[in-house]
């Protein structure tokens, strides 16, 4: 019988030889307890670089398909909260011995990103195998600070027993704080000093590209939305009888928030640049598509300052020589080896919300006083 058999059959005999011994009566009683745990938030932002519009006739047939011209290497990332660590005091008061009333704190921190960057260098040489050729960064958005009270009715099924399961319902308010990160501040800077404008995607049953900007203006950094929120939940767990007074229990709980952390740049929640959307459209409709979707869709051209470093000019094999690529960028070519400078190209950065509710998993002690 191999290892991990052998330890749940010893847990299923404990929890089975427990169900005969009476538990500690908590009518009328205060409970104390601490518990350590992780808890998990459900919600993300996708990266919408592998994007496609599929075109559709009035059958819902296939007739074609518009591909996002970023690199898909980044729909492998998400922007999101990261799973971290919980812990939590709490207290309860019996009552009944089948229902009591807990009030609880709790405290964690966790890390949010990543922002997902993608640039097109100005003077960057397209493989004549691609369209485009768009290279991607992440940077770290920061951490998130939150303290989380609860309100929970709790009902116990079989009270007399040591080994009790029970469900929970309440409600709550989580204290919630944000520390940006220094790879956060640092691209906010570097969008705060550029100037630049929208270049529409013309990618749209015609030329494969980008049209060039109308409009060139300041650019505008991050802005981060992460305020305190109402939450509600429901749960469920066990609690075991280990020592006179003392108990072991198991806490899960699906928490549900009111609000979201938003993550956005140059004003925009939704941040620097618009996808390729995600699904399908009726051919009928193309040549409105065609007008609206060129127009709206597209990547932010940066013609002064710049988001990232990406690389350098270096003279090509054959340039005159003393080339300043300055002023002669058309005897040089783009080679990706930073140089401290940033560069210039079609950029998207990608933002978005993040809902705060997720998934609490708890393990810990409790004293009957």
């Amino acid at each position: 019988m191999n290892k991990p058999l052998r330890g749940c059959m010893c847990l299923c005999l404990v929890a089975l030889c427990a169900t005969a011994v009476f538990g500690t009566e908590v009518e009328k009683k205060w409970r104390f307890s601490f518990a350590a745990g992780g808890f998990n938030t459900d919600d993300n932002v996708p990266s919408q670089s592998g994007n496609i519009l599929t075109l559709l006739d009035a059958d819902e047939k296939f007739v074609d398909s518009f591909r996002d011209p970023r690199s898909d290497s980044a729909a492998f990332g998400d922007l999101g909260v990261d799973a971290t660590q919980r812990f939590t005091l709490s207290g309860q008061y019996a009552f009944h011995r089948f229902f009591l009333i807990e009030a609880s704190v709790g405290y964690q921190t966790g890390d949010v990103g990543d922002v997902e960057v993608q640039a097109q260098f100005d003077f960057q040489r397209i493989p004549t195998e691609k369209d485009f050729d768009f290279q991607n960064f992440r940077f770290k958005a920061g951490e998130m600070e939150q303290i989380p009270v609860q309100v929970s009715l709790i009902g116990r099924f079989r009270p007399r027993a040591s080994f009790n399961p029970f469900v929970t319902a309440g409600v709550g308010y989580t204290v919630v704080g944000f520390e940006p990160d220094a790879e956060l501040n640092a691209l906010s800077a570097n969008i705060d000093a550029s100037t630049g404008g929208f270049a529409p995607f013309a990618g749209f049953r015609g030329f494969e590209g980008f049209a060039q900007p109308q409009v060139i203006g300041d650019l505008s950094g991050a802005f981060v939305d992460a305020r305190d929120t109402f939450t509600w939940h429901i749960g469920g767990g066990a609690e075991l009888d280990i020592k006179n007074k003392w108990s072991t229990f198991l806490d899960f709980r699906y928490i549900w928030a009111s609000r979201s952390i938003s993550i956005g740049f140059n004003g925009d929640p939704d941040g620097l640049g618009v996808a390729v959307p995600l699904g399908g459209i009726f051919e009928d409709s193309v040549q409105f598509a065609d007008l609206i979707l060129a127009q709206s869709i597209g990547a932010v051209s940066v013609r002064s300052g710049g988001l990232v470093d990406g690389g350098q000019l270096l003279p090509q094999i054959g340039a005159p020589p003393g080339t300043d690529c300055a002023a002669t960028p058309n005897f040089c070519e783009f080679v990706f080896e930073p140089d401290g400078e940033l560069d210039l190209g079609l950029y998207y950065v990608q933002g978005g919300q993040v809902n705060l509710g997720g998934l609490s998993l708890q393990f810990g002690f409790r004293y009957t006083f």
